[in-house]
C-alpha cells in the first residue's frame, strides 16, 4: 500500500468513531428484584443467558455494589446464606472472541454478607482444570484455587460486608497450560501491579469460553468485566501511550514506522486489538501524537 494510501486511510480513521474491541463482555446485574438468575440475558459480550445449574438459587437486587473509579451501574447478583455445604452455579457463555495477545482480563466486585459460607467467587472450566478465583473454600482468604488441585492464597483476609475488588489475569503459556494471577483491591487508573496477590497454572490451552457464578450461599457479586487490556477490564480507556511502540515517551515518527512496518499484520501496533494492524490503528496513533501523558 503506497503511502498516501495508507495516511488517506488514516484520515478516513479519524473521521469515524471505531468500535473497540478491547471490552470482550459487560455484567452489572440490573434486572431489578429477581430472585432467580435463571434466564437473565442482560449485559454485552455473551453466549447465552444465565443457567442455573445446583438448587441453591442465586437473585438479582437494585442495589448495586461500587468501588472507587470503577464504572458501576444499578443492580447486583446476591446469594443468600445457604444452611449446608453446597454450592450455587450458575453459567454463561461468553460470545466468541479473539485475544491477540493470548491473554485476557477478568474484574469483579465481591462482598461476603451475613452468613456466609467458606468460599466461592467465580469459577471457569471443567472439573479437570477448573479456577476459582475468589475465596479460596476454607481459607479465610482471597486468592486461586484449582477444582481438584492446589491453591494459591493471598494475604487478603474476608470481612463481613467489606467489599474487594478481584482482577485476574489470564493467559496462554507455552508448556501447555493456562496462567492466572489474581490481584486483590487495584487501583483503579493505575498500572497493573508488578506482583500478583496470589498466581498459579492448570493444564489447558484455550482461555475460558464461559464463567460461573460459585459461592456457598451469603455473597454478593457484581460489575463483571472480561477484557483483552487491564485498563478496559477496569472500565477505564486504553492508555494513549500504548501508540509508544518504543517506549520513548512519546508517540512519534519512530512508532509510526514501526506501525507502517507492521501493516495488515498481527503485531505490537495493533492498538485497539483486532488482530490486525490497519487504518483504525494509525487513527489511534495520530490521535495519541506528541508527549506521552
Amino acid at each position: 500500500m503506497k503511502m498516501q494510501q495508507i495516511l488517506a486511510a488514516g484520515a478516513l480513521a479519524l473521521s469515524v468513531s471505531a468500535a473497540r474491541a478491547d471490552t470482550i463482555a459487560y455484567e452489572s446485574f440490573s434486572y431489578g428484584g429477581s430472585p432467580n438468575l435463571a434466564g437473565a440475558n442482560g449485559g454485552t459480550g455473551w453466549g447465552s443467558a444465565w443457567f442455573k445449574l445446583s438448587q441453591i438459587p442465586t437473585g438479582a437486587i437494585m442495589e448495586g455494589m461500587s468501588w472507587p473509579g470503577l464504572p458501576v451501574a444499578g443492580g447486583s447478583a446476591i446469594t443468600a446464606a445457604y444452611p449446608s455445604a453446597d454450592y450455587t452455579r450458575y453459567s454463561r457463555a461468553i460470545a466468541p472472541y479473539s485475544a491477540p495477545n493470548d491473554e485476557i482480563f477478568i474484574s469483579f466486585l465481591f462482598r461476603p454478607n451475613i452468613g456466609f459460607g467458606v468460599g466461592g467467587g467465580l469459577a471457569f472450566g471443567t472439573w479437570d482444570n477448573g479456577m476459582i478465583a475468589g475465596l479460596v473454600p476454607g481459607s479465610g482468604h482471597y486468592g486461586l484455587s484449582g477444582f481438584t488441585g492446589p491453591s494459591s492464597v493471598g494475604g487478603e483476609p474476608a470481612t463481613l460486608n467489606q467489599t474487594v475488588l478481584l482482577v485476574a489475569h489470564v493467559e496462554k503459556l507455552d508448556n501447555g497450560t493456562i496462567g492466572w494471577s489474581l490481584y486483590v483491591n487495584p487501583t483503579v487508573g493505575n498500572p497493573m501491579p508488578s506482583s500478583p496477590d496470589a498466581s498459579m497454572a492448570i493444564p489447558g490451552t484455550t482461555l475460558p469460553p464461559a464463567i460461573n457464578l460459585y459461592n456457598d450461599g451469603g455473597f454478593s457479586t457484581d460489575e463483571i468485566r472480561i477484557a483483552t487490556t487491564w485498563e478496559e477490564a477496569l472500565g477505564q480507556p486504553a492508555s494513549a501511550c500504548n501508540a509508544d511502540l518504543d517506549s520513548n515517551g512519546m508517540v512519534d515518527a519512530a512508532d509510526l514506522g514501526i506501525l507502517l512496518g507492521q501493516w495488515s499484520t498481527s503485531g505490537s501496533a495493533d492498538l485497539d486489538g483486532d488482530g490486525i494492524v490497519n487504518g483504525a490503528d494509525l487513527a489511534a496513533m495520530l490521535g495519541a501524537w506528541g508527549s506521552c501523558p
